[in-house]
């Protein structure tokens, strides 16, 4: 809801589950794993990222993109607004125990 409420705009991925992160910069390097920019992910978890300075593989990895996010749809504040309360109970339970998840 906050990074709704700055105007990030969420897309829900509809072909399964993504579990990967990937960021692309400028269409010439990508950065692309499993690993969430924390210091559990990479002390702890021991999650990689691999990144590719190459033009034409970031171009791919794009195109990649955005195939899925034809799959996808962009949430809205509206929809996100109507979780019920089991839901917002959970997140709530999740935000408090994050800090030692």
């Amino acid at each position: 809801g906050e990074l709704l409420d700055l105007g990030v705009t969420v897309y829900r991925y509809h072909k399964g589950f993504l579990h990967s992160k990937m960021v692309l910069a400028d269409d010439e390097v990508v950065s692309i794993g499993t690993a969430n920019f924390d210091n559990r992910s990479f002390y702890q978890n021991f999650e990689i990222n691999i990144n590719i300075y190459e033009k034409d593989i970031a171009e791919k990895f794009r195109e990649i993109f955005y195939d899925d996010m034809k799959t996808s749809s962009k949430l809205l504040r509206s929809e996100y607004s109507k979780r019920g309360f089991y839901i917002k109970c959970k997140e709530s339970i999740c935000r408090l125990l994050a800090p030692i998840l």
